[in-house]
């Protein structure tokens, strides 16, 4: 058995044999594990992804999820087709439609700290963009192996109304081996290798709709504050 304390969910894990207990440790990480409970159980019901989770048993703040093989960066592509094969599936087609986003904490954010900015972010997200159900936080090591399949853990982030390019996007950026800590620095630094494989709109809206992901559950100190203004100033003056 092994007990790790997740500094940045302020929550504990604990590894039996077969299996991994997640619970909480603070009022966050509480609502964190709710909500993924929660998502978790709409996931089951979903065509689209019931097939991408484990049998995991589900408690009203405790997760105890059933154990596989982490994958490491080796598995980039491959689980990269798998996943992308999941929307091309032409059974799927009606979980793939084209409509406007939703971004309500970023759009409160600039609102009431960087106003100078909000025109530009209402002509970014204007046009209806593909909208699919996605994970959220796609990343390897998110995706575990058993039995020569791939599942997705860490539902907390699961959202109906989003895009699984956000999802690819995301991928390609934390299993870089570029990848300093900072998204952000990462994604503006390499932008023109992502624009080699998705049109630069999505990968604005991607910059948007991750600081409006972290926006979500994130206590806004003035650090904070100070690091999203900063962001937000960079990414709105030297848009595409």
């Amino acid at each position: 058995m092994l007990i790790k304390y997740n500094e940045q969910s302020k929550s504990v894990i604990v590894n039996f044999i077969f299996f991994i207990l997640k619970f909480p440790l603070s009022i966050i990480s509480y609502k964190n594990i709710k909500l993924e409970i929660l998502n978790y159980k709409k996931i089951k019901n979903s065509e689209l992804f019931n097939k991408t989770i484990l049998n995991n048993l589900l408690f009203f703040f405790i997760i105890i999820l059933s154990k596989g093989e982490k994958i490491n960066r080796s598995h980039n592509k491959k689980f990269l087709n798998f996943y992308l094969d999941i929307f091309k599936n032409k059974n799927f087609q009606s979980f793939v439609v084209k409509k406007k986003i939703k971004l309500d904490n970023i759009k409160k954010f600039i609102k009431d700290y960087k106003p100078e900015f909000s025109n530009n972010f209402e002509k970014l997200i204007k046009d209806e963009i593909i909208c699919t159900p996605a994970h959220g936080d796609l990343h390897y090591k998110n995706v575990i192996l058993k039995n020569d399949k791939y599942y997705l853990i860490d539902w907390s982030l699961y959202n109906e109304n989003s895009c699984y390019l956000f999802d690819v996007i995301n991928y390609k950026i934390f299993s870089s081996k570029y990848y300093n800590l900072n998204w952000f620095d990462i994604l503006n630094k390499h932008k023109k290798k992502f624009y080699k494989f998705i049109d630069k709109k999505y990968i604005n809206l991607f910059i948007v709709w991750k600081i409006n992901n972290e926006l979500k559950f994130l206590n806004l100190t003035s650090f904070k504050i100070e690091k999203y203004k900063k962001n937000l100033s960079n990414f709105f003056l030297n848009l595409d």
